[in-house]
């Protein structure tokens, strides 16, 4: 997507800065603005530039701009060098001492304007322009508040299968802060407010715990994020569920208009790349809404979609809507050992693929207080008359106090279950009603309301509509095979709503990173106690809530963990995990 004024193209340099602790001078945004017109483009300059002044401990500036962008290299003034001594006085003069060049040696640009390549090719270009002995010899920190992920940017897709890896230092030995039962007693490793906090479930017991592999955002060995979920994948067992030909269901979601804390369709296409690398033919899904918005059918999900950024030629693979038009293609499964339904309406698209690989984003929700990959596949995967039934215990009611009268609830909800009555009790003053007889409890107007007036009433009791949700799950999981699915969840803009909302809040707590398993309860499981450990971030709605506390419930007023604990009483998994870090 190109920005098509400069101010767009400043806002996005200064707002990467700002986000990864990089001082810019203004010559320099001036001239990437000058250079670039895309948002990925103006990204991954900034870091390139970032991660050569780190490595050349010298200060960012203009010249340095011009060596890692264009390949051109100042000399000092006042000089007349030939080829080598060129090189060595590029090498040895600092470069804010250098001023303007007298003369310049062109070597081959980094990037085109259109970054054809990929970033780790033209980051080996720029190796062999500018070779430094010093690289080698000194890995960077990931203390050093410089950029690792090189690749989550945008380019083109990478075969992280047949690459070979790049020769790295082996990292000195450092113990997981929670070692498997089995390791030998270590001591804690060097302060990190992430990893010293990660969660351990309980793993005493006869059932094996399953294995939560976890990717923090810092990387010792400086690999792509990308290149690490292709790497986790590969643990969880893709490479044995991939059949060569067959569909491969990849569900997400797309965000509704207007949220921004969606999971990014980059990640998507690095798990498409691998899939078409094993052969298989990727799709990527979700079912319609049951509220209003752009993806109650078909035709505006996919408007939708496009717009955020998921058309074929961002992430490679179809779009199939997996429950039709107007969310009437579904198929009937039956459940036994359940609580509320004997069978389940479950979207024919995902039912008739052959695997499925699903990217969940960890957030809040108002009425399951957390979703992530047992919501993401039994609410995001039941058809519309589905999703009706499992919210069909809940039913918001409104604070008249609180009401300012404003409507947004009444155009937000899409089954004219509410309007705005005079006040009885004070003449002159009106609010919201909501008709229960139409209400259907989507829970739509509880996030419209800007003035918290609106709040869940619930007829049954959260637990029910956690269970109802949780059988939907077990009948999408009924038609794959035994490890037959994936998981990854993203525990990054940990938002406290959910992303089918038209705004996304403040995260909760600072990112944490990416987990994968083949076990949906024990990666939803491990996701709660990763959030839980973490402190509540500053100026969000989890502000002062601390370490060790349950966030979601202190938001939403429902705690998460008994979606986990019921979904391990019907067989989909076990909440005993061992977090295994992929750096």
């Amino acid at each position: 997507m190109s920005l098509q004024t400069r101010e767009e193209r400043e806002i996005v340099v200064r707002d990467k800065a700002a986000r990864e602790g990089i001082e810019v001078p203004d010559a320099v945004v001036d001239y990437l603005v000058e250079k670039f017109d895309t948002p990925q483009a103006l990204k991954a300059g900034l870091i390139n530039i970032a991660m050569k002044a780190h490595q050349r401990g010298c200060a960012i500036d203009v010249p340095l701009a011009q060596l890692v962008i264009d390949g051109i290299r100042p000399v000092p003034p006042r000089a007349t060098l030939g080829a080598e001594e060129v090189e060595a006085a590029a090498e040895t003069l600092p470069l804010s001492e250098l001023g303007e060049p007298l003369e310049v040696v062109e070597y081959e640009p980094l990037f085109d304007d259109e970054f054809d390549d990929g970033f780790d090719d033209a980051f080996d270009n720029a190796v062999e322009a500018d070779p430094d002995p010093a690289r080698e010899d000194t890995p960077v920190s990931a203390d050093d508040g410089v950029i690792q992920e090189t690749l989550d940017f945008g380019f083109g897709p990478t075969d992280f299968a047949s690459a070979e890896p790049e020769p790295v230092p082996e990292p000195e030995p450092q113990p997981h802060p929670h070692p498997a039962p089995t390791a030998a007693p270590a001591p804690a490793p060097a302060a990190d407010p992430v990893r010293d906090a990660l969660p351990q479930s309980d793993i005493s017991g006869d059932t094996p715990p399953a294995t939560v592999y976890f990717m923090p955002l810092a990387t010792k060995q400086r690999r792509s994020m990308l290149e690490r979920i292709t790497d986790a994948l590969d643990r969880c067992g893709l490479p044995d569920i991939v059949r060569p030909g067959a569909p491969v269901a990849v569900k997400v979601h797309f965000g509704e208009a207007g949220n921004t804390a969606f999971v990014s369709p980059l990640y998507a296409r690095a798990v498409v790349t691998r899939i078409k690398q094993l052969g298989g033919k990727p799709f990527l899904t979700d079912a319609n809404t049951l509220y209003s918005g752009m993806r109650t059918n078909a035709v505006d999900h996919l408007e939708c979609a496009i717009a955020n950024g998921f058309g074929y030629s961002s992430v490679g693979a179809p779009i199939i809507i997996a429950d039709g038009l107007i969310s009437r293609d579904s198929v009937e499964v039956a459940l036994n050992g359940t609580r509320h339904f004997d069978s389940v309406r479950i979207s024919s698209a995902v039912h008739d693929a052959d695997a499925m690989v699903v990217i969940s984003h960890v957030k809040g929700h108002a009425e399951a207080g957390f979703g992530a990959a047992i919501k993401n596949v039994g609410m995001g995967l039941g058809c519309r008359s589905a999703k009706q039934r499992m919210h069909s215990g809940v039913k918001p009611r409104v604070d008249f106090a609180a009401c300012r009268a404003c409507g947004r609830c009444v155009t937000w909800c899409n089954y004219d279950a509410i309007d705005m009555r005079d006040d009885r009790n004070k003449p002159g003053r009106r609010h919201a009603f909501i008709d229960k007889h139409r209400c259907i409890g989507c829970g739509q107007c509880v996030a419209a309301c800007a003035y918290e007036a609106i709040a869940v009433n619930w007829t049954s009791d959260p637990e029910s509509f956690l269970e109802r949700t949780v059988e939907h799950t077990a009948g999408v999981l009924a038609g794959f095979a035994a490890g037959q699915v994936c998981y990854l969840n993203f525990l990054t803009d940990i938002s406290p709503d959910c992303d089918c909302w038209t705004f996304s809040d403040a995260p909760i707590v600072p990112d944490i990173g990416i987990l994968a398993s083949n076990d949906i309860v024990a990666i939803d499981r491990a996701s709660i106690d990763l959030v839980e450990s973490a402190v509540g971030a500053a100026g969000s709605r989890a502000d002062g809530v601390g370490a060790g506390t349950e966030k979601f419930r202190a938001i939403h007023g429902v705690g998460p963990e008994h979606s986990a604990t019921y979904a391990e009483q019907l067989g989909l998994g076990t909440c005993r995990y061992r977090l295994e870090e992929i750096g």
